[in-house]
């Protein structure tokens, strides 16, 4: 092509595209002018910023767990700074969801529940002495007088 050819432009991109496969199926200017036709996708032939199914199937991939409501209740009603680092790392999985990045989401996850998980063994651990505790004294104790 010269610099001083006035011929349409859609004829110019079907010069450019001749050479490909699916473009030699289907002639037609107009569907080489607006990308490749249906026909032709995911062939190898997409246009950027094109997306076929078997890319897509990343965006429709289920979240993560987070356990956020698991890492309030050992937070408020176990072992506070179990808790705490619980629920950072609950928000930190949920915002990986969020930026489907499943790798961080998966870590964090994991992190979440073995901190909740001891959160509220060690709740457990302490309430159950402690309520034992307060039975003995407050009860047991106040019948011996």
């Amino acid at each position: 092509m010269e610099l001083g050819d006035r011929r349409p432009f859609t004829w110019k991109i079907s010069l450019l595209m001749k050479d490909t496969p699916c473009a030699a199926q289907f002639p037609n200017s107009l569907t080489t002018a607006f990308g490749n036709p249906p026909q032709c996708a995911g062939r190898g032939y997409d246009p950027p910023g094109f997306v076929t199914s078997a890319n897509s199937s990343r965006a429709q991939r289920n979240p993560v767990k987070d356990y956020l409501g698991f890492s309030v209740f050992t937070m408020l009603c176990c072992c506070l700074p179990f808790g705490i680092f619980a629920l950072i790392q609950s928000i930190i999985a949920r915002e990986a969801n969020f930026y489907q990045d499943w790798m961080r989401a998966e870590r964090k996850s994991r992190n979440a529940k073995i901190l909740n998980c001891v959160a509220l063994g060690m709740g457990i651990l302490i309430l159950i002495p402690a309520s034992g505790f307060l039975v003995y004294n407050l009860i047991i104790d106040d019948n011996d007088d």
